[in-house]
């Protein structure tokens, strides 16, 4: 195939999509409400609009959630881990309750940063399942811990 038949068939087509419009039989006010419903919103595009606006309201939701089970995970697993200190006599039990103290603490700084950051409250004291498992180890001998 030649230049020059590449060119004229590109010329031919790109005229006949001009002048395709101009041979229907409608009228610009036509036009114009064809225009107008374009610029109304689908309602399937609508339905999908609002349901985004509530799945980010959801996720929010979740996020909030997620948080404040962290915190309170983090609060318990520093409780633990100094009573894990204090009451055990074996120095791995020992050993573990200070990386307990010291890794979820660092969580707990950083949860507390985020919530920070989305308005969100966190507990700052044991939720009563904390305690519990606070008063059961508590019982426990040095020897039983």
């Amino acid at each position: 195939m030649t230049l020059k038949k590449i060119i004229l068939g590109t010329a031919v087509i790109a005229t006949g999509t001009f002048l395709m419009p101009s041979c229907t039989n409608t009228t610009d006010n036509d036009r114009n409400t064809t225009a107008d419903n374009r610029n109304e919103k689908d309602p399937k595009e609508v339905a999908e609009d609002n349901n985004d606006a509530m799945l980010e309201t959801r996720k929010a939701e979740k996020d909030a959630q997620f948080l404040v089970d962290a915190a309170s995970i983090n609060l318990e697993e520093i409780q633990l881990g100094q009573l894990a200190q204090t009451k055990s006599t074996d120095a791995e039990v020992k050993r573990i309750g200070q990386m307990m103290v010291t890794d979820h603490t660092k969580s707990l700084n950083e949860v507390k940063a985020l919530a920070a950051r989305k308005g969100v409250q966190i507990p700052t004291t044991l939720t009563e399942d904390g305690q519990d498992a606070m008063e059961r180890l508590n019982k426990k001998t040095a020897k039983e811990f």
